[in-house]
């Protein structure tokens, strides 16, 4: 499993339809939207943490997510706290894309066909949930997490495309997945060695 798939995994058909209810679009629609809109702002965010002052940036907005409050999605985006998520993705958004925010979003809104407006909407729930993911696959350490994938970053920052990095950081995550699957086994072996 790599990191889109553990982006989407958590994208249920609950939460899809939650998530198309708040953007303006069906659940079939939400989901060929968030398949595209996941690595897209994977793809972003590993351009920013290829710079020192990215990497800060990264490593300030994944410090300041609550993980407890993003665990439960379905209910996050059906209840009154949807909008705050909106608000904050909008704000993690801003302060990490700046001027390439509206680049990615129209990008995105034309590969999709849908308007500019429901992207922005769409990536502006997406990124919580996306740093959110990160944050909880690296344990809050999102300087360990930049210097497990440097090698990706610089193959990102030399060629100025993500596209000859996306090989390696796939494999990668593929390891950090096997390497928890490992982990979580070694833990139910102990719990049963444990019991009388």
């Amino acid at each position: 499993m790599n990191i889109v798939d553990l982006v989407t995994s958590q994208l249920t058909g609950d939460v899809l339809g939650k998530l198309g209810g708040l953007v303006g679009t069906n659940e079939t629609q939400t989901r060929a939207a968030t398949s595209a809109a996941v690595p897209a702002l994977l793809s972003a965010f590993s351009k920013l943490a290829s710079t020192n002052s990215g990497a800060g940036q990264l490593a300030t907005a994944l410090g300041g997510l609550d993980l407890k409050t993003l665990g439960n999605l379905a209910g996050l985006l059906g209840g009154s706290q949807a909008s705050g998520l909106g608000s904050l993705g909008g704000s993690l958004l801003t302060s990490l894309l700046g001027n390439n925010m509206g680049s990615l979003v129209n990008v995105l809104a034309s590969f999709l066909g849908m308007q500019p407006g429901i992207s922005k909407t769409l990536l502006t729930y997406l990124a919580p949930v996306v740093l959110g993911t990160i944050a909880a696959l690296t344990g809050f350490n999102i300087l360990r997490f930049i210097l497990y994938i440097k090698d990706e970053l610089l193959t990102v920052l030399g060629t100025s495309s993500s596209e000859p990095a996306l090989p390696g950081l796939m494999e990668k995550m593929e390891r950090l997945d096997e390497a928890e699957k490992l982990r979580q086994r070694a833990g139910k072996i102990r719990g049963a060695q444990a019991k009388p």
